[in-house]
């Protein structure tokens, strides 16, 4: 707009010199002459402030735009950081779970080396055990808790190491989520900081 009117000036100047030399000459300016320069400054002024203006609410818009988008990436940012935070509780929890696990390990490993002493210190023969044995039902009592003792053993074994691998694998699955989450907030900064500077 400040253009335009330096233009309005200028041109007015211009014209005025035109005229103060017609003027000076002594030849007689035609006033429909005039009247047509005076139109064509006209439609080129109206032109060139039409156009500042457009070009200032283009600006405007452009500014809007930004600021649009500025908030669409906040609000990105924001839920990735909300989502972060929750991808760390859950891993916190997931680790909670797992030293639980490591603990329940522990104390069945404890009592599967106490049971393996108890069958250590059994007698291996079966004609031991028949000696020993007060009937044959305890003897069929004393072998099947033996067996059963092992298979438990080995069932329990199996069924913690499943566990802890499945508590390790859902652990895992969180950081790595965790980490796109993280690379993702970075990304948005940077967004965030071109829009800012445009």
């Amino acid at each position: 707009m400040r253009g335009g009117l330096i233009a309005l000036v200028l041109a007015v100047l211009v014209l005025g010199a035109d005229g103060i030399a017609a003027t000076a000459d002594g030849t007689p300016s035609d006033p429909a002459q005039q009247r047509a320069i005076i139109d064509q400054v006209r439609a080129q002024l109206g032109s060139n402030l039409a156009d500042a203006m457009a070009a200032q609410q283009q600006l405007r818009q452009s500014l809007e735009d930004n600021a649009a988008q500025q908030r669409v990436v906040q609000g990105k940012i924001a839920a990735a950081e909300a989502r972060i935070a929750d991808l760390d509780m859950q891993i916190a929890e997931s680790q909670r779970r797992e030293t639980l696990l490591a603990r329940r390990i522990e104390a069945k490993r404890t009592q599967l080396r106490q049971l393996a002493r108890a069958a250590y210190a059994a007698p291996e023969s079966a004609l031991v055990i028949l000696a020993e044995s007060q009937s044959l039902g305890d003897l069929l009592t004393r072998i099947s808790d033996l067996n059963v003792a092992g298979a438990q053993a080995a069932e329990i074994k199996e069924s913690l190491k499943q566990d802890l691998e499945a508590q390790q694998k859902e652990r895992e699955k969180q950081e790595a989520a965790r980490v796109e989450q993280v690379k993702l907030r970075d990304q948005l900064n940077s967004d965030l900081s071109q829009l800012k500077t445009l």
